[in-house]
């Protein structure tokens, strides 16, 4: 499907994306939604928390950036190639909460960030530099990348790890993950860290060096933008991103 360009289309694309996402977790028992160790440390419920956070993050940069401010993007102290130590963070965070308020605030969450949207109208989603801290980017950008692309990325983790894990563990079938790690999940060996390089076009760099480069998988997006990787002829892991989403 292509990204929302309007807010009609985002809001279609959060509420199908959830509801996807909410039948796959229909089909967890809550032992298995706390099991770490579906991708890296990460429970299911540390992935929801992850959403969650983040979600909440798209809404604080918005309430910065209409009082006029320019918001800490995504986060004090964080640029967007430090996403993996902020997604570390995050998860230490809330590693603690129970299950119960973990799904009760992945409800109340999108509740939230869509009463947002709703209010909004589509200049002022879509309108590139409307708010000057999106500079060329949409506000609407954020919010898809918030909202439908991040459910579509835990929904493909949740099916991935199905193939993977077979009937032996029916239960686990949601992935638990920091953004570093999700990254490297496609690999087959597992999480592999490794230098971050950033380029203007992630999808140009794959088209161009496809057949000189190992790549662990097709470019993908990521909140910040477009991500890939490959592995160099020793076997190390090299990630590359671009910013487009801030474009």
């Amino acid at each position: 499907m292509p990204r929302p360009t309007n807010k009609a289309d985002l809001l279609a694309a959060a509420d199908r994306e959830r509801a996807k996402l909410d039948a796959l977790l229909a089909e967890l028992t809550p032992e298995a939604m706390v099991v770490p160790g579906v991708v890296g440390e990460w429970s299911v419920k540390d992935v929801l928390a992850h959403l969650c956070e983040w979600e909440g993050m798209a809404l604080g940069w918005y309430r910065v950036g209409v009082m006029g401010e320019v918001p800490e993007v995504p986060a004090p102290g964080y640029k967007w190639n430090q996403t993996p130590q902020l997604n570390r963070a995050i998860y230490e965070k809330h590693r603690d909460k129970g299950l119960e308020a973990v799904v009760d605030w992945l409800r109340s969450s999108r509740e939230a960030i869509r009463a947002v949207i709703e209010s909004l109208s589509d200049e002022e989603l879509f309108t590139p530099g409307r708010f000057a801290w999106t500079r060329k980017n949409t506000l609407g950008a954020y919010f898809v990348s918030a909202t439908s692309s991040h459910d579509v990325w835990a929904r493909t983790r949740i099916a991935r790890w199905r193939r993977r894990e077979g009937d032996m563990t029916a239960g686990l079938i949601l992935p638990g993950t920091e953004v570093e790690r999700m990254l490297d999940q496609d690999a087959p060996e597992g999480d592999k860290p490794g230098p971050f390089f950033q380029v203007d076009d992630v999808d140009a760099f794959y088209a161009q060096r496809r057949d000189e480069l190992a790549f662990v998988a097709p470019p993908k997006s990521i909140p910040p933008g477009r991500y890939v990787a490959f592995d160099d002829p020793s076997g190390n892991r090299v990630h590359v991103l671009d910013l487009s989403a801030q474009r």
